[in-house]
């Protein structure tokens, strides 16, 4: 009886997958389903993740990328009935992990579409600490319509494998670890060491001499040559006779002055003044050169 129990279960099952079908109706609004897979404290990579739908049957596997993260648009998923939107309000839909759930660990979460909190899109982290394994031969991860099995904890697993740490961006650097189809970004502060710049070495720069200007010959200035001495003893010798000349003139009629003012004191009874007169007249004609120049005075 229970094996019959279990053929008809498994036939139900064969017959609700093989139900679903393409959904053709009025187009939808994506529905995004996404998270991140923590494995103990890091992201994981690589971790299968299968979501259902409980209301039409439907299941698919996805991978997480290299970073941990992982979405589906449930608007593509098919559905139990061609007229029936593959997701809508109300569905109860599931998120599990295939990969590294622990004994302790809460492995799926169940949340129904389109409600509170899951309005327009629906975030699911998962958090597992257990050990990782290998996929089973044949089995392949992504796509729609299977499900996987689950990794248990405790068995011994090889040591990740690292990749160099990348050059230092922003004070952090990182590098990627492998483990089987795993993989884990790891990151680190760092430090960037200022580069030790040298001074360059300036060359002796030699003078250069700049063409000279030819200055042109500055020609002697020759002084006027000097009149001849002759000439100028001429010159001097009649500038000398003209000054006696009128000198001479101008001392004669001085004399002559005199006299006649002596005449004119003798006329008027005085001739004590007159003899005055006369005696400076005389005086002044002693010179010999005024005497023949200025004639006698007593003409």
């Amino acid at each position: 009886m229970k094996k019959i129990l279990s053929i008809f279960v498994f036939l139900m099952m064969i017959l609700s997958v093989s139900a679903v079908v393409q959904y053709i109706g009025q187009p939808i609004f994506p529905y995004i389903i996404f998270g991140n897979v923590n494995w103990n404290s890091q992201l994981l990579g690589g971790a299968r993740i299968e979501i259902s739908n409980a209301n039409t049957g439907y299941s698919t596997v996805i991978d997480s990328n290299i970073d941990g993260y992982w979405q589906d648009d449930a608007s593509n998923w098919l559905s139990n009935n061609a007229a029936r939107p593959p997701v809508q309000f109300g569905d109860s839909i599931k998120v599990k992990t295939l990969d590294g759930c622990g004994s302790a660990d809460t492995c799926e979460v169940t949340f129904t579409a389109f409600s509170t909190g899951n309005e327009n899109s629906a975030r699911k982290d998962l958090s597992v600490t257990g050990a990782l394994l290998p996929k089973a031969e044949g089995e392949s991860s992504g796509g729609g319509g299977g499900g996987g099995g689950g990794g248990g904890g405790g068995a011994s697993v090889p040591q990740w494998v690292c990749q160099e740490w990348t050059a230092c961006d922003s004070g952090t650097q990182t590098r990627i670890c492998t483990q089987y189809q795993f993989t884990r970004k790891e990151k680190q502060d760092c430090v960037v060491s200022e580069p030790i710049v040298t001074p360059p070495v300036e060359e002796p720069k030699v003078p250069t001499e700049e063409p000279t200007t030819p200055t042109e010959p500055i020609e002697p200035i020759v002084p006027p040559e000097p009149e001849s001495s002759l000439y100028a003893w001429l010159i001097g010798l009649i500038a000398t006779i003209i000054g006696l000349f009128v000198w001479g003139k101008g001392f004669a009629g001085l004399i002559k002055y005199k006299l006649k003012q002596a005449d004119k004191a003798e006329k008027a009874g005085n001739k004590e003044l007159a003899k005055k007169y006369r005696a400076t007249a005389e005086k002044m004609a002693k010179s010999v050169i005024t005497n023949y120049m200025a004639g006698k005075y007593k003409k």
